[in-house]
């Protein structure tokens, strides 16, 4: 396979996986467990077929710095687009990356305020009683509640 023939897979890869980070944005917002985990699987296979394909690209490359490569495709691979793409594609990807991630981590801090609202451990507060006078309210678990 030529330097370019390469590039051009390399991009159809980045392209899926793209589709991939979207497909799992919407299952974190749709809270579709299956399908995040289906996804997560689809992921990893889609980023080794990647590394291959990075891996055998740097291997008919010559010997250069990371920053000349993208150059160097340019200026030999200008029948294809798909170097030219590359740097826009990549960032796109580092995007929605950190936007599901964000999601993801939000979601998993709303688990555990839950989880720890549901056990107890969440300190109630200060509330105002009848008279107005400030009282200390005991937080009570869920799973006394439903055990009295």
């Amino acid at each position: 396979m030529t330097v370019c023939q390469l590039c051009d897979q390399w991009v159809e890869q980045l392209q899926a996986f793209l589709l991939t980070l979207e497909s799992e944005f919407d299952a974190l917002k749709s809270n579709q467990a299956d399908l995040i985990t289906q996804i997560a699987e689809r992921k990893l296979s889609q980023l080794d077929e990647m590394s291959q394909t990075e891996q055998a690209l740097k291997a008919k490359l010559p010997s250069m710095e990371a920053s000349q490569i993208s150059a160097y495709l340019l200026t030999n691979c200008t029948e294809s687009s798909a170097a030219g793409r590359l740097l826009t594609l990549t960032k796109s990807i580092q995007q929605a990356n950190q936007r599901n991630g964000m999601l993801l981590q939000s979601l998993l801090r709303l688990n555990e305020f839950g989880l720890n609202l549901l056990s107890g451990k969440i300190d109630a507060g200060d509330t105002y009683g009848a008279s107005g006078q400030v009282k200390t309210a005991t937080p009570i678990s869920s799973l006394k509640l439903a055990t009295a």
